[in-house]
């Protein structure tokens, strides 16, 4: 095989190489990522709520996104709960490292904030239902996001 060949094939692969990495790889999603909640009785996937992102289009230009959406205990109302025991452990799982990660517990309108341990909460001790809301900072923006616990 002539030498030409085989640099003109191994530029190609290298362009392409680039190209996949600069507009489809993990640092340029179109959406925010999907998380996942995690207590010892099953897992949920919260709903996305509003959110602010940033990526790069294939034609080279940057693409901006505000979505927005009703406040988290619309978002929910007719989810499933995750459903969890008194005083039980609540895990965020994202896929990706985030900046920074929040939470807030919706509850008769009244908005309040749990302890956060790294991307653990502690569920509330008296029972009922919670509407939970996760606030994520990402490399491309911030996204929030809704879920529906039933302390039991």
């Amino acid at each position: 095989m002539n030498k030409k060949w085989i640099y003109l094939l191994c530029i190609v692969v290298l362009i392409s190489f680039i190209f996949y990495k600069q507009y489809f790889g993990k640092d340029n999603l179109i959406k925010p990522p999907q998380i996942s909640v995690k207590s010892s009785f099953g897992e949920v996937k919260p709903v996305l709520g509003p959110y602010s992102w940033e990526y790069r289009s294939l034609l080279g230009g940057k693409k901006y996104v505000q979505a927005s959406s009703p406040i988290p205990p619309e978002l929910v109302k007719d989810r499933n709960p995750l459903i969890v025991k008194s005083g039980g452990e609540l895990e965020i799982i994202t896929i990706y490292k985030p900046a920074r990660l929040s939470v807030s517990i919706w509850q008769n309108n009244n908005k309040m904030s749990p302890k956060l341990n790294g991307n653990k909460i502690v569920a509330p001790k008296e029972k009922g239902k919670y509407v939970y809301s996760v606030s994520i900072k990402w490399k491309q923006g911030i996204a929030n996001y809704a879920f529906l616990v039933e302390v039991k």
